[in-house]
């Protein structure tokens, strides 16, 4: 949550210290703390409640208010807010909240100055609030609410002041960033950074390399390099300077972004060499994989030898982390193991590939969240169709009938066709020809016509497929040629063609050229070189049409 915390001299407080804030957001960070407001009978119960509150024991804290029922005073009513938000009850809290600002002008304890700054600091936690539940618009409303409250303050200049809104703009930037608004997180990120600044021309010693990086990375998001290497440069400048302890923490993360921003400029040798570095002061085996992944992207945009040699020596480190309970790891890999095993097959390696494509699959077999199932099928279609390419169709076969058992019921009818309608390709070139016909006529059967003209339509495809099915398995003309027939119903001339050739396969002539006709007359068209050559037509060649119809 965001809290606020009491004002206090610079001598007694860093920047860091204003950084976390009070985490107890006593009284909503007034210029000095208030007394207990309510009744004296109540006060010794309201000070043991948010004393347990202190101690982690909210649920005891909220039992004690909830006896007591003390008056709703500025004090009581910020600890229900603070309790409320530690059990994670976000409409309580909210409510709490917006009392306060109700009642604002009510609470005697407030001077004027101190009442804007509450209203500000109690947007600012409701902002927060709607951000944990995602309501994203509503949080951009309060967060900007407590920044036009914060800012007509800014002639005071104080730490705490500045500090809060160096938050609102940060958070801001956050919700703007969730948004993919990234040019507005960007602008409120440079307002959070102008107050850094403020904070740090008081004395306030504190580093802000992690900031700098944070802007370079919305930099490199609009695509402005130069901005970002300018800000990587002022974060290595400010970096020198720091003690050692906190410079130590930062060598990563320098790096890394380091490492992006020669990715983004092209310069994939030299980013594959700094996450190559990274690896090896990488403790942890999955922190290393994680590196070696980024060079092995690096690396193939660089030199596919190196790449296809790079991804041949990370298997091992694959197998050893596989080895490890570390579920929450694993899980982590698989979108960097996926993007190895399509990098592997774009460049032609299906076998090194299809182990990347098993390693993610796996990976992606620990999550049961559904961003994580969606990476289970990008693994294990990939994985399916590298054994296909590589002819291995009685294991090409199980894997396409392990994703549609998958997906039934948990997904469109349509994308299940999709894999049904390889898995019956499968089938076919598998020798398996009374399966083959089977799931051809189950997916024609369970898909609706299509809404519109389209050759990609799945109904179309299944009937297209299942008619050279007919063809080349089971020499069934009179089978192919009605599948044939209604996909010309859906998008006349498509198939028209095929039926010409079955005609002349029979000899019947004149329907032959009636369907080519019909064929050169619609947008799906062949090269005429492609027409005169196919050997399906020979028979019309003889015939005077046929000079005048290739002309």
């Amino acid at each position: 949550m965001i809290h606020a915390g009491l004002h206090a001299s610079k001598r007694s407080r860093t920047r860091g210290q204003f950084l976390a804030q009070d985490p107890h957001n006593l009284d909503i960070a007034l210029r000095k703390s208030l007394r207990i407001s309510p009744p004296d009978w109540q006060s010794a119960r309201v000070t043991q409640a948010r004393r347990r509150h202190e101690q982690g024991q909210s649920q005891e804290a909220l039992r004690i208010l909830q006896q007591e029922a003390p008056s709703e005073s500025l004090s009581v009513m910020t600890l229900y807010a603070e309790i409320y938000t530690a059990l994670n009850d976000y409409e309580a809290a909210l409510k709490a909240y917006q009392y306060l600002l109700d009642n604002s002008q009510a609470f005697y304890e407030l001077h004027d100055i101190d009442q804007v700054r509450m209203r500000g600091l109690a947007y600012m936690n409701m902002a927060w609030l709607e951000q944990q539940r995602e309501h994203h618009d509503t949080a951009l409303r309060y967060y900007s609410e407590s920044i036009e409250l914060l800012r007509s303050l800014h002639p005071l200049q104080t730490p705490a002041l500045l500090n809060s809104l160096m938050t609102a703009y940060q958070q801001r930037g956050q919700v703007h960033r969730k948004q993919q608004k990234v040019e507005l997180a960007l602008q409120d990120l440079r307002h959070s950074m102008k107050y850094q600044q403020l904070l740090l021309q008081q004395d306030i010693n504190e580093n802000l390399v992690k900031d700098w990086l944070d802007l370079g990375q919305l930099q490199l998001e609009q695509g402005d390099t130069e901005a970002a290497r300018r800000s990587l440069q002022t974060a290595r400048h400010d970096w020198q300077y720091l003690p050692l302890s906190e410079a130590d923490q930062l060598v990563k993360p320098l790096q890394h972004f380091e490492a992006q921003l020669a990715t983004a400029c092209g310069e994939f040798e030299s980013a594959s060499k700094i996450y190559n570095k990274l690896a090896e002061k990488s403790k942890s085996l999955t922190q290393k994989i994680m590196y070696l992944l980024m060079a092995l992207a690096s690396l193939f945009k660089h030199s596919t030898e190196e790449g296809l040699m790079a991804s041949e020596a990370l298997k091992p480190l694959v197998v050893a982390l596989e080895s490890q309970p570390n579920v929450l790891s694993q899980e982590q890999l698989t979108l960097p193991l996926l993007a190895a095993a399509e990098l592997c097959e774009n460049h032609h390696h299906a076998s090194l590939a299809l182990d990347y494509y098993q390693f993610a699959l796996r990976a992606a077999a620990q999550g049961q969240q559904a961003p994580q199932q969606t990476h289970w099928l990008q693994a294990a279609a990939g994985r399916a169709r590298m054994l296909e390419q590589q002819g291995d169709f009685t294991r090409a076969i199980q894997a396409y009938r392990d994703i549609v058992r998958h997906l039934q019921g948990h997904i469109e009818v349509s994308q299940t066709g999709e894999f049904l309608l390889k898995l019956a390709l499968c089938y076919q070139q598998g020798g398996k020809i009374a399966l083959a016909e089977k799931t051809f006529g189950q997916i024609i059967a369970e898909h609706p016509a299509p809404a519109q003209a389209d050759p990609e339509d799945l109904l179309i495809r299944a009937l297209y497929f299942r008619g050279f099915f007919y063809v080349l398995e089971k020499q069934d003309l009179a089978q192919a040629q009605t599948d044939f027939e209604r996909i010309e119903s859906y998008l006349p001339g498509y198939a028209a063609y095929d039926l010409a050739c079955l005609a002349c396969g029979r000899e019947d002539i004149e329907t032959a050229f009636g369907f080519l006709h019909q064929h050169l007359a619609s947008p799906y068209a062949l090269p005429l070189e492609d027409i005169q050559t196919d050997t399906d037509l020979l028979p019309l060649h003889s015939d005077v049409r046929w000079q005048t119809l290739t002309a």
